[in-house]
């Protein structure tokens, strides 16, 4: 289970959240016994994260027609 991670209330929740599964649902024969509980969060992504620039797929770089890789061809003028 994931949930997005905060500085504020949510910061106990794991913990809450374990005491709260222990409480209600491990007893003895309860079919929950075997079950592991796993909980991790996610991050709000920053505005650095979402403008980064990352290399395109292989399959955008690769000339579909002649299953060729395309290079870009720089011509310099020397006057």
């Amino acid at each position: 289970m994931h949930f997005t991670f905060e500085s504020g209330p949510m910061s106990q929740f794991k913990r809450e959240l374990r005491r709260l599964w222990k409480k209600y649902y491990i007893y003895p024969g309860s079919p929950m016994n075997n079950v592991h509980l796993q909980i991790g969060t996610h991050t709000n992504k920053s505005l650095c994260q979402l403008l980064v620039k990352k290399k395109p797929p292989k399959s955008m770089l690769t000339d579909s027609a002649l299953g060729e890789t395309t290079t870009a061809v720089t011509i310099t003028n020397n006057n």
